[in-house]
């Protein structure tokens, strides 16, 4: 959300109403486009130069005084799923929110989405560590809300850009020009340069009117509609302000929809009822025979991952487990996972792991560690 509000939402905020179609690389259009520009360049540049990556692999890994140390150095560098969905997100939310008047902002993020797939494909294997098993919740929770909610944005902030066009909070009337403004003026502009401006008794008169709806307190202009700027819409404004404003209605209302299916009513139907979707189809492939027919087949072993150590550091005894199920070894050691269960740092644990391993009995493991079960199929 903060990235999104800072890329997106705190320019507004920051330009005035009446510098929204300006010209120039300090208003909004300029804002817009430098922001697209620099993200599509500047952030996969820095991505795949992975600075800190290569001075760990070119410069500490070979200096560094023991194998343990160097392997650290050509871990990868860190990342999260999160994160890489936060940084796509926020360029479609860019394009959405500033459709109205910057529609080439699709073709942008366009260019920018595909070269950021590119580059995100290319350090996923080649200079990223492995990143921790997940499943499809991220996906699905912006599926369910960001994606609605860029849809709705979408709707409901193109309605009040098209409403306050042309952004000058200027209205014509049907006043004469008074005869003290009549003749040749010279001023300077916002841009700092003099102009001169010729006003005859047969211009148009014109006076300050707010245009900005968004801000609009008294009463509210929601939903958009073309009776708030009768003063200075055109009728094609009109129509498609209406339009916009209707859209926009509807836009809320299936969403909210939406929303209210995959939240309330399916937390207030769990109450009541359960319903079970297999995913995938039963077959005679046993779990036990994966890794004999080629794939990877690990099983869920507690385990934390702490900075500066190679391995991941067990928490749970598995010396009743196939080994095969952890995912990962150390090849430097006789017994590869003694030196990375947490369990061997306990010395009373430790003590009673050997009394059972010599008398025979059953070793009790610590509620302070994770339990883990293995059930080998038996051979009969």
């Amino acid at each position: 959300l903060f990235r999104w509000f800072n890329t997106v939402i705190i320019i507004t905020l920051v330009t005035p109403f009446t510098d929204t179609l300006t010209n120039g690389g300090e208003y909004l259009i300029g804002a817009i486009y430098a922001i697209f520009f620099t993200e599509t360049l500047k952030n996969p540049i820095i991505q795949l130069a992975d600075i800190s990556g290569t001075l760990k692999r070119h410069l500490l890994g070979p200096r560094a005084p023991d194998q343990s140390r160097m392997n650290l150095n050509f871990k990868g560098g860190y990342w999260t799923l999160a994160e890489r969905y936060t940084e796509l997100t926020k360029s479609m939310f860019l394009a959405y929110y500033y459709s109205a008047i910057f529609p080439q902002g699709f073709f942008f993020s366009f260019i920018e989405l595909s070269v950021k797939y590119w580059t995100d494909k290319f350090c996923l294997l080649r200079s990223w560590a492995p990143a921790p098993r997940l499943g499809t919740q991220i996906a699905h929770f912006s599926q369910t809300y960001f994606f609605t909610g860029a849809v709705l944005l979408f709707g409901l902030i193109s309605s009040y850009l098209w409403a306050g066009f042309p952004f000058d909070n200027a209205c014509g009337d049907e006043f004469t020009v008074p005869s003290e403004y009549i003749g040749t003026f010279d001023f300077f502009a916002n841009d700092g340069l003099a102009h001169s401006t010729t006003i005859e008794a047969s211009s148009t008169s014109y006076k300050y009117c707010f245009q900005d709806m968004l801000r609009y307190r008294r009463p509210v202009a929601f939903p958009v509609s073309p009776r708030f700027g009768d003063d200075w819409m055109t009728e094609g404004q009109k129509r498609i302000t209406g339009m916009y404003g209707l859209a926009t209605v509807g836009l809320i209302v299936v969403a909210g929809s939406l929303w209210f299916k995959r939240t309330v009513w399916r937390f207030w139907t769990d109450f009541f009822a359960r319903k079970y979707v297999p995913n995938g189809e039963a077959t005679n492939v046993k779990f036990s025979e994966l890794n004999d027919r080629g794939y990877e087949a690990y099983g869920y072993v507690p385990q934390v991952t702490v900075p500066g150590f190679q391995f991941p550091l067990l928490a749970c005894d598995v010396s009743g487990l196939n080994e095969g199920l952890i995912g990962w070894n150390d090849p430097y050691e006789a017994f590869p996972y003694d030196k990375h269960n947490l369990i061997f740092d306990v010395s009373a644990l430790v003590k009673r792991k050997d009394r059972a391993s010599i008398s025979g009995d059953a070793f009790e493991e610590s509620p302070a560690f994770s339990v883990i079960k293995h059930y080998p199929p038996s051979d009969d």
